[in-house]
């Protein structure tokens, strides 16, 4: 469905034609490589992915310092721009990181030098602004310390610690003639004094107390007034200089911001393609590469590789018997609007390559289900301007979920047409045209009375009920059929037709059933009184009428038949060797029982769940008629329309979001599981996306 079949392709070169190759492999693109890490590295190829990497790394490292951040945040995802920035020429890999290296030395160094400039203005700044902070203390001391260390017959001291220190410092030198000045509400700043034989047990003291002697730099005046002036003097020009360097590095990032990124993932796709290959399986001359490629490339993979290389092509429509299907990458080959919904079935995971792709689907029933429960004309319209915006100004990753919502406020419009809703009001009241086209809603769903009251249309109610109920069996039979699908791709015949096959059967035959019995209460306890019922079988009879009597004769008879394989299949595999279990036969046959009677309860419980499209539907039209039932109400008549616009734009934002995740809800839980495991893996292709270049190879 939307995943493309694969071809195993090998290519057998010789090894001083590698880099050639990795061109045009390149050039092709669509190539997946099989990574094989025992192989020994090619030496070309390595010092290639080498050169790249260091690159990368010195591009990254200046481009995070320059905090240049493109392409992230809101306003960038939604500024329309072009994604390819440049054209590169290159004869081959080689040549192309060669050409790299020329163009990024010179402006990796010119950056570098400058982030030098400040990275040094700025450390010097913390360490003066250090200095400049304990100075500030004492700035108000003229003594020079220079003067104090040069005394002939006594040591002088000059500290700063905490005021309740120094009486214990007094009494552990009673002999030093100490000074102090106290320098704020804690600390003093004080000078001691003793003979030149004590200088050690000033030492001890001072280090018991953890004190150090202040001492200024060299470079400044000795005096703690003179020094504090020069190092505020000095600041003061230093922050004039980073002023100026900071300028300068926003005319560098003005000048090279779209250089550096462009050169970095030049960097990156040679480092990555590089990576891909090198690891490849090798020969001692040759160079054997293996991968896979699509199959609707086979014949430009022939044009391109085959007049020149040895190349080997399996073909295979299912798993091939050398390759396990969780090792086998996928392909998607949806376009345009089915292709923006990967998004949803990404949220699971890449289908594995058995299994089908449900995105086209997806890209139906996803915004379908969300207008249902969304049913509003006025709600809508607001979703299908905004993913409208996001689809005409949004970056590529936008784009996608600009297509989402668009389309499901699409269908909320419609869907507030036909019950005639907008924003708790008649459509006819938000578009007074629609009066003199003859608008009238399909299926009125508020009947509005005089004096302001209002009631739900309890016929509606029911039609939508019933509607949700046929939308959930029809939903849930494809999930099943795909499940089918599934196992012919596997070739699993024995669980095909002992499980999958009969479990669609059996679901189709328990509704219908249950339906009959539904339209038959009393016959619940005398099931073949349905035998004598002329009676259409309710809900269904809205698309087309089958008398209960007959449905109770086809369905009864398919429940015991598809109940008992069920039952029997696995004893049966065991007995056939299909399947091998070592729990005895008796509670293998019990745990049987409990899967059919399991099965039933999730068929009926899975249906039911999507009665929520028509629930959150009424819920969504009961809160935007409250909120014309509180502004009715004095005092809040006075506040009418800062309410009702701000009640409605809490509702466009609370129900949007609860409905989007109802919607993954029924998508994820009731149909997935029916068949989607999404453990697959992505084909990579060898040649990434590029967002900023475009690279132009020189093949002559």
């Amino acid at each position: 469905m939307g995943v493309s079949r694969l071809l195993k392709v090998t290519l057998i070169v010789p090894k001083v034609e590698l880099n050639e190759v990795l061109r045009e492999l390149s050039y092709f693109e669509y190539f997946h490589p099989l990574q094989k890490e025992i192989n020994p590295q090619e030496s070309l190829l390595a010092s290639i992915n080498l050169r790249a990497l260091k690159l990368e790394q010195e591009l990254s490292e200046i481009i995070n310092q320059l905090e240049l951040k493109k392409g992230s945040g809101l306003s960038s995802l939604l500024a329309k721009k072009e994604e390819i920035k440049e054209k590169r020429k290159a004869r081959d890999w080689e040549d192309f990181v060669k050409n790299l290296e020329l163009e990024a030395r010179p402006i990796i160094n010119e950056v570098k030098e400058v982030l030098k400039k400040r990275e040094e203005a700025e450390k010097r700044h913390g360490e003066l602004t250090t200095l400049k902070g304990a100075l500030e203390l004492i700035s108000n001391f003229k003594i020079d310390l220079t003067e104090i260390k040069i005394l002939k017959y006594f040591k002088a001291f000059f500290a700063i610690t905490k005021r309740r220190n120094l009486q214990e410092i007094r009494a552990s030198l009673p002999d030093a003639l100490l000074f102090e000045t106290p320098i704020g509400e804690e600390d003093s700043a004080f000078l001691i004094v003793v003979a030149k034989e004590e200088e050690s047990r000033v030492d001890k003291t001072f280090k018991s107390f953890e004190i150090e002697p202040f001492s200024l730099p060299k470079d400044l005046p000795q005096t703690p007034y003179e020094g504090y002036k020069k190092v505020q003097e000095e600041l003061e020009n230093l922050e004039i200089k980073l002023k100026e360097i900071e300028g300068a590095i926003e005319t560098l990032k003005e000048k090279l911001s779209d250089r550096l990124l462009i050169l970095k993932e030049s960097a990156e796709v040679v480092k990555e393609i590089t990576d891909k290959v090198k690891r490849l399986e090798g020969m001692r001359f040759f160079s054997k590469l293996e991968g896979y490629i699509p199959a609707f490339k086979r014949e430009e993979f022939k044009r391109i590789f085959s007049d020149r290389w040895l190349t080997f092509l399996e073909e295979f429509t299912n798993t091939p018997h050398s390759v396990k299907s969780e090792d086998l990458p996928i392909l998607f080959t949806n376009e345009g609007y089915v292709k923006d919904f990967q998004a949803i079935t990404m949220i699971q995971g890449p289908p594995k390559y058995t299994e089908p792709d449900p995105t086209p689907l997806i890209s139906f029933f996803f915004p379908v289900f969300y207008g249902m429960m969304f049913g509003d004309f006025g709600g809508g319209l607001i979703l299908f301007l905004i993913g409208l915006t996001m689809f005409l100004r949004g970056s590529r990753f936008i784009k996608g979920w600009g297509t989402i919502i668009f389309t499901s406020g699409l269908v909320a419009m419609i869907t507030g047409l036909i019950i005639g809703e907008a924003f708790g009001v008649k459509v006819s009241q938000f578009l007074p045209f629609l009066d003199t086209l003859g608008y009238h809603p399909l299926l009125e769903l508020v009947e509005r009375e005089a004096g302001g009251s209002f009631a739900f249309n309890v016929s509606t109610i029911m039609l939508f009920l019933k509607l949700t109920f046929i939308i959930g069996i029809f939903h849930l039979i494809i999930g099943y059929i795909l499940s089918i699908i599934k196992g012919f791709r596997e070739g699993e015949k024995y669980d095909l037709f002992t499980d999958k096959i009969p479990t669609l059967i059996l679901y189709i035959s328990f509704i219908i059933l249950g339906l009959a019995l539904f339209s038959e209460p009393s016959s619940i306890m005398k099931p073949f009184e349905l035998l004598k019922s002329n009676k259409s079988i309710p809900i269904l009879n809205l698309i087309f009428e089958i008398p209960v009597s007959i449905a109770f004769i086809i369905t009864a008879p398919l429940i015991i038949i598809c109940a008992v394989i069920l039952l029997i299949s696995k004893p049966l595999g065991i007995k056939l060797g299909k399947i091998h279990e070592e729990e005895s036969m008796g509670m293998i046959l019990f745990m049987g029982f409990i899967e059919v009677f399991e099965k039933l309860i999730v068929f009926l419980s899975n249906t039911v769940s999507y009665t929520r499209l028509a629930i959150l539907l009424f819920v969504h039209a009961a809160l935007t008629l409250a909120i014309w039932l509180i502004v009715s109400i004095p005092p809040f008549n006075l506040l009418a329309i800062p309410i009702i616009i701000i009640g409605n734009i809490g509702i466009i934002a609370l129900e949007g979001l609860i409905v989007y995740i109802q919607d993954l809800r029924l998508h994820l839980y009731e149909w997935f599981t029916k068949f989607y495991e999404g453990t697959g893996r992505l084909f990579t292709k060898i040649m990434p996306d590029l967002n900023y270049l475009e690279i132009e190879w020189d093949r002559s």
